[in-house]
């Protein structure tokens, strides 16, 4: 039996497990969410806002799909209207675009509603409320799913990934600078002087 790679971590922790308990804690406790970090990742909350920065300069995948949506912005409209209007939906929900259709040819995104969603996603209009029996994602607008402390708290960049380093080096206690920096996919160029200035003694 295949199941997505979040399950095996928690099983390789505590061995067989219910995947629903799991799905309710992160998609019904508010203490996690689905964002872009290393990759599409579970993080916790409180991370969301160290990673506005990554949202604020997010391209859509497939390459090249940011310029369709700015050309054919009113589908991008259309979409973000039907979530506000009819609450969490995933790409099956939404109708088929006019310009084009359905599928994405040559693309493992599938769909463009899918693609659509996706972007919206990762520049952090929408967030993810939970999955679907295929595992697709279901969106809903991000102020409705992040909590308002969260939503609305502004770090800057310097110091979100100072905190985001800070994170990594917690989480493999012996680490390369390019092993710290790749644990939330930042360039070593500009995770060395944080990592040097997390390393300096408390004056």
């Amino acid at each position: 039996m295949l199941v997505p790679s979040h399950y095996l971590v928690a099983f390789s922790r505590v061995g067989p497990y219910a995947r629903a308990s799991l799905d309710r804690v992160v998609y019904r406790s508010g203490a996690f969410t689905e964002q872009w970090a290393h990759e599409a990742s579970i993080i916790p909350i409180e991370t969301w806002p160290l990673l506005r920065h990554r949202r604020d300069t997010h391209i859509a995948r497939p390459w090249g799909f940011d310029a369709i949506m700015a050309e054919h912005h009113h589908y991008v409209d259309t979409a973000i209207e039907a979530i506000r209007e009819r609450g969490p939906l995933s790409p099956a929900d939404l109708p088929d675009p006019t310009h084009t259709g359905r599928r994405l040819p040559e693309s493992w995104y599938g769909s463009v509603p899918r693609a659509v969603l996706e972007a919206c996603f990762g520049r952090g209009q929408l967030a993810v409320t939970g999955r679907r029996e295929n595992f697709s994602r279901v969106f809903d607008l991000a102020e409705r799913v992040i909590p308002h402390e969260h939503y609305h708290r502004h770090v800057e960049r310097h110091a979100s990934q100072r905190e985001l380093l800070r994170i990594a080096a917690r989480a493999c206690g012996v680490a390369t600078a390019a092993d710290l920096a790749d644990y939330f996919r930042m360039k070593v160029g500009e995770a060395k002087p944080r990592i040097t200035s997390l390393s300096r003694p408390a004056s």
